[in-house]
């Protein structure tokens, strides 16, 4: 749990995104668009978390933390779950949710984390189950007006702790602020003091059914590197379905997305190899990698370097940790 107070991180290692997050259980993959790079700012607040950040292109996959529930806001377009997320929208994923997000260019976004019992406590949500629970999901078309007056209370907290720290640093300061955040959050889900009440934006069932039987088999066997038309067979389904429905939700072709997942679990295991750990050669075999030539190639545009000398104290990255810092202006 990070400290109560104002923080902000930049980086370019990409596995300390995930923990930017609070999760371990998210892949990261740069696109192609730049190097790889996230920058975040925001507060620590107790039982709830607000970030205002922005990433270079990137395919994000994983999981929400058991015990929290997450609300992203778009502040520029990106797909969210096979859906194309943008202003006046904010998805609500409840623990355990899967999370896939892509975006081909930088894209701007804000996302409050909160304790499950604080969701659960103070925030009510349109439809059929009030509460957030375990694996909601729910992307809502909110008020027009309030949006992007929430947008501003985000920003204009982060620029005031960016002009002085130490505004933060008081207890009072951030249960103003904790308090202001969760009125926020309840205004735009409950469409109170007046607003336009949000509105569900639905997902077709079969479609979700489908995304969840392929997420099913690709964590069932990662080290493989399946045919298009293999994996349509395993699933019982038409090739051209199958590319569809992953088009439309990850942004790209199976084919480029079964490359990516495996070079982010390649260059994970690369990077966490001791001194007696397996070579390079052996870890590409093990994660479906025939020709060592061509995965250095394809590693190289995606990570935009070469491989990482493995770490010969057995602690993982040779990089060092997040920069977690106070915040301050650039």
């Amino acid at each position: 749990m990070r400290r109560e107070g104002s923080f902000t991180v930049r980086h370019t290692e990409i596995d300390l995104s995930a923990q930017l997050l609070a999760s371990n259980a998210l892949e990261v993959v740069p696109l192609p668009g730049g190097p790889f790079r996230t920058e975040a700012a925001g507060f620590a607040l107790g039982d709830l978390d607000m970030l205002v950040g922005r990433v270079s292109p990137v395919l994000l996959h994983g999981v929400v933390p058991i015990d929290r529930v997450w609300v992203v806001f778009p502040i520029t377009p990106f797909l969210i779950n096979g859906r194309r997320a943008a202003p006046p929208m904010l998805t609500v994923l409840g623990e355990g949710a899967v999370l896939d997000c892509t975006n081909h260019a930088e894209a701007e976004w804000a996302m409050v984390s909160l304790h499950i019992e604080l969701a659960q406590r103070t925030l009510e949500l349109p439809g059929r189950s009030p509460r957030p629970g375990l694996g909601t999901e729910m992307m809502l078309a909110c008020d027009p007006n309030l949006w992007p007056q929430s947008i501003q209370l985000m920003q204009s907290a982060v620029e005031v702790a960016a002009e002085d720290a130490a505004v933060f640093e008081v207890a009072e300061a951030r249960r103003s602020l904790r308090s202001s955040v969760l009125e926020m959050l309840q205004d735009l889900l409950g469409g109170l003091s007046g607003g336009v009440r949000p509105r569900i934006l639905r997902a077709p069932a079969e479609r979700q059914r489908l995304i969840e039987a392929v997420e099913d088999l690709l964590c069932g066997y990662p080290a493989q590197a399946p045919t298009t038309a293999g994996l349509a067979a395993s699933l019982g389904m038409s090739v051209p379905r199958l590319r569809r429905a992953i088009r439309t939700r990850y942004g790209m072709g199976l084919q480029r997305l079964l490359l990516l997942r495996r070079l982010i679990r390649f260059d994970k295991a690369l990077r966490s190899a001791g001194p007696n750990g397996p070579t390079p050669q052996q870890l590409a075999s093990t994660h479906g990698f025939s020709d060592f030539n061509e995965l250095e190639r394809e590693y190289r545009k995606v990570f935009s370097m070469g491989f990482q000398p493995l770490d010969r104290d057995g602690g993982g990255s040779s990089a060092g940790p997040a920069a977690m810092l106070p915040l301050a202006a650039d």
